[in-house]
This record gives structure tokens, C-alpha cells and sequence, in this order.
């Protein structure tokens, strides 16, 4: 007669299972660790790259080159909305004398940056540019939505309502005169009508504003003899 056998644990189970949960608690402890030293050098990264690009702002403000190009792509939208006012045959409404003044705004705060842009005079650029860019955007919003959605209610002045001591539309009628409606839509190219693009590009003129004014609290990258940076 056969005694039945016991199934016994062997002896080493108990350390196997320890060893395992040993190697499983070091695997995610260490993973957690790696993570934390990945997302701490990815916030090193984006901070510095930050910095860098905040500098490269803060040496484009001192030079004539930035605000240069900055003044001539304001001319040239000036130059746009006269070819379609006296070729294209589009009259402009009051809306768009208004957004057309804060482009001059724009480029007058380019030609005062231009002047001296390594002394205070350059501050008084970017506040003009800004104030500029930011009623261009308000204008041009406030634009879209009479055109979106016309209402009695809801519409722009007759005529352009210049200060007395800056009458424009008497100085300039040929660019400062108003005869159109703010709510016709005259002109679209790719599914937006004009302000809705004036919306865009004023607005980028803003961020690019704002990242330049920030610029100037940064301490730019000093460079060598050889133009290195350091």
C-alpha cells in the first residue's frame, strides 16, 4: 500500500517571490527616476530654448535690420489696400481707414525704432507698435463681426471721426477718405473677407510685439572676439 506523497513548497519559493518583488519595486522606482531626470532635462531644454529665442529678440530690437523689415512689410500692406482701392475699385469703409491708420502706426513705430535702436528711443517704438497692433486687432475684430453679422444695430460711422488737430481725411482724402460700407463684403481670398486677414496679421504683429518688449528684461548672450557666444 502506497502512502500518498505531500506536495510540499520547495524552500527557496518564499525568496524567489521576494526576489521578484524586489526587482519589480527597484524597476519602477528606478523608471521614475529616469522619468523624472528625462522631464526635468526636457524642462531645461524648453526653458533655455526660450531664453535663446527671448535673446534673439532682444539683439534683432537693437539693430535697424529688424525693424527695417518690420517697416516695409507694413508698407507693403499700405501699398495693398491702395492698389485695391484705386485699381481694384474697392472703397473703403470707415473700418478699414481705421485699421489702415494703425498699419501706419505700425510702420512709423518701425522708422522710430529704426533711428536709434541702441538707445531709450527704442522703447517708444515697441509702446507705439504695440498700442498700434493691439487697436489694428481690436479694429479689425470689431470689423468682422459687423460684416458676419449686419444688423441696424450693429454698424460703423458715416464718416471717419478724426481728432481737429489731425484731420487726415482733409490732408490725405486719396488715402484717408471713407466711401464704402463696413458691412459689404467685397473682397475674399480663401474663404476670409479682408478683416478676417487683417485679424491675423495684426495679430501676429501683437505676439511678436509682446515677445520683443519681454526681450528687453533678458540679458542678451555676450560673444567673443570671434563672434562665439557664450
Amino acid at each position: 500500500m502506497t502512502t500518498p506523497q505531500l506536495h510540499t513548497k520547495p524552500a527557496n519559493e518564499a525568496p524567489l517571490i521576494l526576489y521578484w518583488l524586489k526587482f519589480f519595486i527597484e524597476s519602477v522606482t528606478g523608471g521614475w527616476q529616469r522619468g523624472k531626470i528625462g522631464l526635468h532635462s526636457l524642462f531645461n531644454s524648453l526653458l533655455h530654448g526660450r531664453v535663446y529665442m527671448l535673446q534673439f529678440f532682444n539683439r534683432c530690437s537693437k539693430g535697424r535690420g529688424a525693424w527695417i523689415l518690420m517697416a516695409l512689410t507694413a508698407l507693403a500692406l499700405e501699398l495693398t489696400a491702395l492698389y485695391f482701392q484705386h485699381v481694384m475699385l474697392l472703397q473703403p469703409c470707415v473700418m478699414c481707414i481705421y485699421e489702415r491708420v494703425a498699419l501706419f502706426g505700425i510702420l512709423a513705430a518701425s522708422l522710430i525704432g529704426a533711428i536709434a535702436p541702441k538707445s531709450a528711443l527704442r522703447y517708444l517704438a515697441i509702446l507705439l507698435w504695440l498700442y498700434s497692433a493691439g487697436e489694428g486687432l481690436r479694429l479689425a475684430w470689431k470689423h468682422t463681426m459687423i460684416q458676419l453679422h449686419p444688423s441696424p444695430f450693429n454698424t460703423c460711422d458715416f464718416f471717419v471721426n478724426f481728432p481737429s488737430w489731425l484731420p487726415l481725411d482733409k490732408w490725405a482724402p486719396a488715402i484717408f477718405h471713407a466711401s464704402g460700407d463696413c458691412s459689404l463684403l467685397q473682397w475674399q481670398f480663401l474663404s476670409l473677407e479682408m478683416p478676417q486677414w487683417l485679424i491675423g496679421i495684426f495679430a501676429a504683429y501683437l505676439l511678436v510685439g509682446i515677445l520683443v518688449l519681454i526681450s528687453q528684461f533678458v540679458r542678451p548672450r555676450k560673444r567673443d572676439l570671434f563672434g562665439r557666444s557664450y
